[in-house]
């Protein structure tokens, strides 16, 4: 009895010591988290830094439930662009980068979309949703935005060397605040988000 009770003890001890290895490499690992995102973000309080590493430790987890595909479909989404970098020159916004949260056309009010959020994006048709200023019918701009649904599709590149990119960009939305959703139309009249060139010279 006194044998057994022994190997017992042993194995008791030997189950405490990998357990308590485990602890340790999960605090050390999620500690690293912390003082990294510590270090990028200045967090300075205990509370901020917990909450990060419980949103961390849930992404983790729905990565491995979703398994590898998931995360390359994420990855190679972000590298596709939402047409040419530099389209409207120095005062555009948002050309040439991935899930832009506001697009710029860099003149009147009507050509700036912001506050959008992205579906779909890196596959064939993408659809995202923003605000926008629109035109009275007398002239002049309503005092409330619209919501505007945008659809980048005609995925290529708009240089040889260039990454890939939505091409062509189609819009709609309603006539005034409140009103009916209108018809799609090309953005700004442009043929393509690679160059500056505009259906109406056709």
């Amino acid at each position: 009895m006194g044998g057994a009770t022994s190997v017992k003890r042993v194995v008791a001890i030997v189950i405490g010591v990998a357990v308590a290895a485990v602890v340790l490499v999960y605090s050390t690992s999620n500690s690293t988290k912390a003082g990294t995102v510590r270090g990028a973000m200045g967090l300075g309080t205990s509370q901020q830094v917990g909450v990060l590493e419980r949103a961390s430790n849930r992404e983790t987890v729905v990565a491995a439930l979703l398994g590898p595909n998931s995360a390359r479909s994420g990855a190679a989404g972000s590298r596709v662009v939402l047409g040419k970098r530099g389209l409207y020159g120095r005062n555009g916004v948002g050309w040439g980068t991935s899930r832009p949260a506001e697009i710029f056309n860099g003149g009147d009010p009507s050509g700036l979309v912001t506050h959008i959020q992205w579906q779909r994006w890196g596959q064939g048709n993408a659809t995202g949703y923003g605000l926008n200023a629109i035109f009275k019918p007398r002239g002049g701009y309503y005092g409330k935005l619209v919501r505007i649904q945008l659809r980048p599709y005609d995925l290529g590149r708009c240089s040889a060397k260039g990454p890939l990119a939505y091409r062509k960009l189609m819009v709609r939305e309603p006539s005034r605040p409140g009103g009916p959703i209108g018809r799609w139309f090309s953005w700004a009249g442009l043929k393509t988000l690679c160059q500056l060139s505009f259906i109406a010279d056709e």
